[in-house]
This record gives C-alpha cells, sequence and structure tokens, in this order.
C-alpha cells in the first residue's frame, strides 16, 4: 500500500512538472525540450503528455505542446463594455443574412469568440464554434492575425513552420490585410466569412463574423451584408472610444 502511495504521488510530481514548464513556456514546447528541461526520459514524457492531453490540461500543436487555458472570463470581462454595445449588431447580421452571427478577438495565439447568435440552420463543429480555438484555423483568426504581426510570428514559431509554409502563410494573411476580408470553408460543410471592426485608429480587434450551410452561403451577398453592419457598428466604437479604453488584447 505504501509504495502503491509513493507510485501514485511520483506520477503526480511528474505531471506537476511538466505543467509548470508548459505553463512558463512563451509558445508551444517539443518532447525533446520537455524532457531536458524536467530531466524526465522521453518515453516517460511521451506517457505523461498523453495522459495529459486526455484530460484536456494539454494540448498539441503541431509537434510542440502547450498547457491548455479553459476560462476566457478574463478575455470576455476586458471587452465587457464593447461586447454590451456590439451585441445587437450580432442580430442585425443574423437578420441580413439568416446565418449564424458572431463577434471574435484575438488572445494570444488562439481566437475567441465573445458571442454568438445562432441561425437555424447552424452547422455545429466547425473550426469557427464558439470558444477557444488556434487562430490559423479559422476565418476570424486569421482575419486578426493579419494585422497582428508578433502573433503570427508566435504561431510561425509555436507551429515550428518551414520557410515555405510561414511564406505562404504570410502571404494568405497580406492578402486578406489587403481585403479586409476572410473566408473559410470546413470540413463539415460550412462556410465562415469574418470581416473586422476597426475600432481606434483603425486597428483591427474585433472580427465580426456569418458562418453557415456552404450550399446557403451567397459569398457576394453575405459580405455586403457584413461590410454594412461592420461600418455601423464601428461608427458607434468610435463614438464611445473617447470615454472607454478600446481593449488592445495581446
Amino acid at each position: 500500500m505504501i509504495e502503491h502511495q509513493q507510485g501514485s504521488l511520483g506520477v503526480i510530481g511528474k505531471a506537476f512538472a511538466l505543467l509548470t514548464v508548459l505553463q512558463s513556456a512563451s509558445g508551444a514546447m517539443r518532447l525533446s525540450d520537455l524532457s531536458r528541461k524536467t530531466g524526465l526520459p522521453k518515453s516517460t514524457t511521451h506517457r505523461m503528455l498523453n495522459a495529459l492531453q486526455e484530460s484536456e490540461v494539454v494540448v498539441r500543436i503541431g509537434t510542440g505542446y502547450k498547457a491548455a487555458r479553459h476560462s476566457d472570463d478574463d478575455v470576455t470581462g476586458s471587452y465587457g463594455t464593447f461586447l454590451s454595445t456590439l451585441a445587437p449588431y450580432l442580430g442585425d447580421v443574423l437578420m441580413r443574412t439568416g446565418l449564424t452571427a458572431g463577434l471574435a478577438v484575438l488572445d494570444d495565439t488562439e481566437v475567441v469568440y465573445l458571442h454568438r447568435v445562432h441561425g437555424h440552420d447552424d452547422t455545429r463543429g466547425s473550426s469557427d464554434d464558439p470558444g477557444r480555438v488556434r487562430a490559423y484555423s479559422t476565418a476570424a483568426g486569421r482575419l486578426l492575425m493579419a494585422f497582428d504581426r508578433a502573433a503570427t510570428q508566435r504561431i510561425i514559431e509555436e507551429c515550428r513552420l518551414g520557410s515555405d509554409d510561414a511564406a505562404n502563410l504570410c502571404r494568405d494573411l497580406a492578402r486578406i490585410g489587403r481585403d479586409r476580408l476572410a473566408m473559410m470553408r470546413t470540413d463539415q460543410g460550412a462556410t465562415c466569412i469574418a470581416v473586422p471592426l476597426l475600432g481606434v485608429h483603425g486597428y483591427p480587434r474585433v472580427a465580426l463574423t456569418a458562418t453557415g450551410s456552404s450550399r446557403r452561403v451567397d459569398p457576394e451577398r453575405v459580405v455586403s451584408s457584413l461590410r454594412r453592419v461592420a461600418d455601423e457598428a464601428t461608427r458607434k466604437i468610435l463614438a464611445i472610444a473617447q470615454s472607454v479604453p478600446f481593449p488592445t488584447g495581446n
């Protein structure tokens, strides 16, 4: 019995050692680096990482690992005033397009959905579902990355992209930034379109999105509707920006 308890404590200690290193890291870490930092054998490190992933406290990003985040309260709270101001515009998007409308912000290398208003034929399971997901895998995330070089560089480093993949990503983001528009189709048959709310000094920090079944989405009509709503919301943001600091994110 004593031996079993000591063994259990040893496992817990190893898990905390890995989590401590991951939580203090600025980006994703490779297995070999974690093994070296913690002094654990690679086989033990790999086994512990698999267990931590199953418990959803660690996520894998490319060939690296990162401590998971389970609460968006701080991010949502920092946008509280603007969320209450902008939420009604999601209803405008829904009314004009019939699609699910969303507000998203960039937090480090991930995109966080602050609020969504669901359409009747909402396509679930897409990469643009509510919550916190990798920015490069969503239309909203790519849109915001296009105006945040630091976040783009962090993602390139975390995913350990080669020079060709990094160059392709940067070209895609340059196009998105020029067009002020991002569109992605998912394997689940959904299309998400995102446009920016410019905020203060023309710097996008919030993405306005419309998502729905690809067979129902008319890109030209949806983009036109999104831009009109975004312009109206932006004017509202600018009207109150003098009295309420605009959230800057990371």
